[in-house]
Order: C-alpha cells, then sequence, then structure tokens
C-alpha cells in the first residue's frame, strides 16, 4: 500500500529502552501483511499481496528526558515502509521524507503538553484512537473498514479518507497542545502553518479535539479546517466534523458509534457518514469485530450514498503477533456513471459493489 493508515498510535509497544540518567528512548514497531482477493476493480477481480492494511509498517523511535519538577522533555522519529517491497511511504502520500509519519518535539508536564512538528490531528486521536480505544477495539479495526466510497468529485484528490480517520497523512508545520486529564475530561488545538508570504491563512490548517471517559463510557468530539493548494489556490479545502463514543461491557465486549460530516468549501460538496460496530472475544485467544457504515453525498455529489459492512476474526499468536481474516462489501448507488463502489485503496469497481477477502499477519516489537 502507498498511503498511511489508521493506526500509528498503536505503536506503543516496544522492545528495547536505553536509559542514561534521566533520559529514555525506546525503539519500537509495528508490521501487517496479507493476501487480498477483491472482486472488482475496473471490471476484473484481483488478488495481490498488500501491506500495512490492518496497520501501518512502522519504524520509530520515542524519548524523554525528565527535567525536573514534573516537567520532561520529548521526541518521536517514525518512519512508515512498504513491507513487500522495502520502500518508504513519504509524508501525505509523497515519496519524500525520511520520517514520513509523524516527527516532533515537545514539552509535557501538569499543564498538558505542547509539541511541534509534523502531528496528528484529531479527527484520527480522538475520533479514532480514543473511541476505539487500546485494549479494546485496537488494533482489529482495518484499513479496508474505513472510507472511501461513490465520492470521486470531493476534491481534486478524490474522496481517499475524507473524514480523517484514517491518518492518511499529518498536519506539517504544526503546534499542538494536549490538556491533561481533568476528572476524565481532556481538550486540545492544533494549527497547522501556511507559510505563504502575504497569503493570510492559505494553505493552513486547524483542529481541536475534546473526549470524556467515565466508567465504561467513553465519549469523543473532533473537528479539522484543513486548506489545500489544489483547492481555490489554498484559500479552500476541507472542514471534517464528527462525534463518537464506545461503551465497555463485561467479558470483553465493546461497542462503538460515529457521525462525521465533511464538507468541500469551494464547491459545498458534502458527505455524512453513520457508523456502529461492536467488539467480543469468544475466547480468550480470538476476536471477532463487525461494523456498518452509512455514506451519503449530496447533490453537488450526485446524491450518491454507499451501505458498507465490514467483518473479522483474529486469532492471538501472542500479546505482539496475531494472525487474522476480514472480509469488506460496499453497495454503491445513485448516479449511474459516478455511483461506483470502492474500498480503501482497491480501485473503484466498475458498478455499483465491491467485495474484498484479506488474510493476513501482524506483529509488533
Amino acid at each position: 500500500m502507498k498511503k498511511s493508515t489508521i493506526f500509528s498510535l498503536l505503536c506503543c509497544a516496544s522492545s528495547m529502552t536505553f536509559a542514561q540518567s534521566s533520559t529514555n528512548v525506546s525503539i519500537y514497531g509495528i508490521l501487517d501483511v496479507g493476501v487480498d482477493r477483491v472482486s472488482n476493480v475496473g471490471g476484473n477481480s484481483n488478488t495481490l499481496v498488500n501491506t500495512g492494511v490492518l496497520v501501518p509498517n512502522l519504524l520509530g523511535f520515542r524519548g524523554s528526558e525528565d527535567l525536573g519538577g514534573g516537567l520532561k522533555a520529548i521526541f518521536k522519529l517514525e518512519t512508515q515502509f512498504a513491507l513487500d517491497t522495502g520502500a518508504t511511504i513519504g509524508i501525505n502520500g509523497t515519496s519524500e521524507g525520511m520520517w514520513n509519519h509523524g516527527a516532533y518535539v515537545g514539552l509535557e508536564g501538569s499543564m498538558g503538553k505542547v509539541t511541534v512538528g509534523a502531528l496528528d490531528d484529531f479527527m484520527f486521536s480522538n475520533l479514532s484512537v480514543k473511541r476505539y480505544g487500546f485494549g479494546a477495539m485496537f488494533p482489529f479495526v482495518s484499513l479496508t473498514f474505513l472510507r472511501q466510497g461513490p465520492f470521486a468529485n470531493l476534491s481534486p484528490v478524490g474522496s481517499f479518507d475524507f473524514d480523517r480517520t484514517a491518518l492518511t497523512s499529518r498536519v506539517s508545520n504544526a503546534i499542538r497542545y494536549d490538556s491533561p486529564n481533568i476528572g476524565g475530561f481532556n481538550f486540545g488545538a492544533l494549527y497547522g502553518m501556511g507559510e505563504q508570504a502575504g497569503g493570510k491563512n492559505r494553505n493552513s490548517t486547524y483542529s481541536l479535539g475534546a473526549d470524556y471517559a467515565s466508567g465504561p463510557w467513553t465519549f469523543t468530539a473532533a473537528m479539522i479546517s484543513a486548506k489545500s493548494p489544489l483547492i481555490n489556490n489554498g484559500d479552500d479545502g476541507l472542514t471534517s466534523w464528527g462525534i463518537g463514543g464506545r461503551y465497555d461491557f463485561t467479558g470483553g465486549i465493546s461497542t462503538d458509534f460515529l457521525y462525521t460530516n465533511t464538507k468541500n468549501t469551494f464547491t459545498n460538496a458534502k458527505i455524512d457518514v453513520y457508523e456502529v460496530g461492536a467488539i467480543m472475544s469468544p475466547t480468550p485467544t480470538t476476536r471477532l469485530i463487525g461494523q456498518y457504515t452509512y455514506m451519503k453525498g449530496n447533490d453537488v455529489l450526485d446524491s450518491n450514498k454507499a451501505h458498507q459492512i465490514n467483518a473479522g476474526l483474529h486469532y492471538l499468536l501472542s500479546k505482539r503477533s496475531n494472525v487474522y481474516v476480514q472480509f469488506s462489501y460496499q453497495k454503491a448507488s445513485g448516479d449511474d456513471t459516478t455511483a461506483k463502489a470502492q474500498l480503501m485503496l482497491m480501485g473503484p469497481s466498475s458498478g455499483g459493489s465491491q467485495n474484498v477477502l484479506r488474510v493476513g499477519m501482524f506483529h509488533a516489537f
């Protein structure tokens, strides 16, 4: 796969830690590879080896230094690559950049955390990471579970990850603040500078997020406004906002819900998304996940819509390794010319339906 995916924050697992005085540096990585069978891409079926679908293939370095008084310096450097070819995958879909999946330095203390660099926005960190939850639904939600659909006219680059919940891009030249936890409540803000002399806010990005967790409930909210040099010369772009949540039952069952709204501020093209899902543990070493998504475009997008069903079964070989089978199906309708089903990254179908069956393996170190 040539795009980055939903689960960069999953990389918290690390196997090597170096300590000198009050300084700690960790090396970590995650790997995913599998075989996909796609029913229809341009009228033909296809079988291919794909990597970075369940999670991105990453190698990263993280560190912190205790500065005293409850304050510490922090950093992260993270690169993404294709496991089948070894090629690096560039930031925001380009082929450039060694630390293409995120890089920052910052300070963290009792008043919160401030980071500067190429950063994740709150549509991902709140509506995906915190909504799914570590140990609850991560890392079992595949890239193909997320959104693309029959909305190619949304922007000049199509509709790939249109609501940004899959982290297919980070915000460059950004400053981000994350609050400390205040009775279960967190909030934050991010600003990405457009760096255009005389261009006011051209090519700039801002994002806000908030979440609250109490007992089995988690509620999340986020928004982003990202101006693009490809839309009205950088004076317009895509805005998205969403609300979501999760409820954790006893016995290893979790349910989640999500609503997002995405709009092209230049053309007024708009997509509404409604999603519900659940995960359960039939045995201590298995995870079964199911999800339903409904996407609806407005008249600028030919009133196209899509229903999508996703399912997955994971067998845990250990805490760091699992094998899995996943299936996704999408049914699109609307305009006869543009309502072409498309699951994430698989290429558009020649008609209104597409499905993909994947058998894969995941490992973290």
